[in-house]
Formats: C-alpha cells, structure tokens, sequence
C-alpha cells in the first residue's frame, strides 16, 4: 500500500529481534531472506553459516545466536552480582533487588524468562555461589532444580499446557508420564512428545490446540506422525 515500506518495517523487527514478525511479515520473501541474514550476522553468525539457508531455518539460526549472546552476558552479570551479594546486608531493599535480578538472570541461562524469582534464589544460593565460580556439581543441581521449575512452570495455571492438563481427566501415570517428557525436553533439548498428545488426545482435547501448546513449550513446529495398522 502507498506509504507502507516493508524494509522500514523489517529493519524495526529486526532491532527488536522479532524473527517471528518478519517470518510472518507480508514482505517478498527474499526481503525477509536479507533481513534475517542481516540479523544472524548482527548475532556474531558466520558468512558461510548463513549460505543457502532457508528463511526458518536462519530464524532458527537468529534465535540460537541471540541465546549465546544472552547467555554469554547473564554469566558474566551473575558472577558479578554473586560477589557484589557479599557486600550487601540480607534483608535490605538492596539485597532483594540483587537477587530478583540473579532470579532474572538465572532464568536466562534457562531459556525461559519468569521461571524462578528471588526465594528460589535463596533457596539454592549455595550452589548458585559454587556455579558461578566452576563447581560442575554445583552447576549440575541448579540446572536440575531449575529444570524442575521451569516444567511446573510449564503445567501451571498460567501455561498453555497447563491449562490444557488442568481440564483433562488424566489418570497419575498420564500426568507423571507430561511431567517426565518435559523434564526430559529441557535437561536433553529433546523428547518424544508423542505420549503427551495421545494422553491428551484420549482426554477429548483437540489435536490444534495441543500441538499448539507443545509449539510454544518447544520453541518449533511439532510433527506428529503415526502409522495406521489395517490389520483385522
């Protein structure tokens, strides 16, 4: 339309690092190809990683280098922020606030913004103090225990799957059986999410609305694939 310019519109979302507005942006599609190349090379990607990529398969690219990046800074925030703890009195506004921004950090270093706050921080402080300073043991249990949260997280009120799980008549192998695989997603990076459709699809809930919840957990499109047996 008169007035309208998509590369004014694309240079905005990739500022904003929104791969998600460009992908559906309306903009010919080798302008979103120059827009998600510009911003994978922004994120530190290399000139022959970006080569012959599809545009999802650069948004992709896009979203991994900015989580290194963002992981790169929140690591080196936390340890700064672990000793400048030391000199702060607990109890005061100054000592909460330090650790609702380690909570904000800590939650980077996850993935998921909002997963812990400030108690869980006190609650692990030990060995959030033992991680920052290269206690592999240490960074293994606060890796476990956020994992934990983050899959309440994930089945709370709040949450798409959650809400989906919370109308579901589901026996306790059903439920144990979600919180395992998403447990398994975010300690591996993977997992077979089939077993949580199907429990969820005998529940009565539609296949859109399940696959799509598991698309926002996953972060990509869910393919659920099955093979039909004639045998009588």
């Amino acid at each position: 339309t008169m007035g309208y310019s998509y590369d004014k519109a694309l240079e905005y979302a990739a500022q904003l690092g929104d791969v998600n507005a460009i992908l559906n942006s309306t903009a010919p599609e080798e302008k979103k190809t120059k827009a998600l190349k510009a911003m994978a090379l922004q994120y530190g990607a290399a000139a022959e990683e970006i080569k012959n990529l599809s545009n999802e398969e650069l948004a992709n690219l896009v979203v991994t280098k900015k989580q290194e990046k963002q992981v790169e800074a929140s690591t080196k925030a936390l340890k700064e922020n672990v000793e400048k703890l030391a000199e702060l009195k607990k109890g005061t506004s100054a000592y909460k606030s330090m650790m609702a921004t380690m909570a904000e950090e800590i939650n980077v270093l996850g993935g998921t913004e909002g997963v812990v706050d400030s108690s869980w921080v006190e609650q692990h402080l030990s060995d959030i103090k033992a991680m920052v300073n290269g206690d592999e043991a240490a960074a293994e249990r606060v890796r476990i225990a956020w994992s934990k949260a983050w899959v309440d997280s994930q089945l709370s009120a709040e949450g798409a799957l959650g809400k989906i799980v919370d109308k579901a008549e589901l026996t306790d192998d059903q439920l144990k059986t979600i919180t395992d695989t998403l447990y398994e997603f975010k300690v591996k990076g993977t997992a077979d999410f089939s077993q949580i459709y199907l429990a969820l699809y005998a529940a009565g809930k539609s296949a859109e609305e399940i696959l799509n919840a598991l698309k926002l957990i996953a972060g990509t499109n869910i393919i659920i694939e099955y093979k039909k047996d004639w045998r009588r």
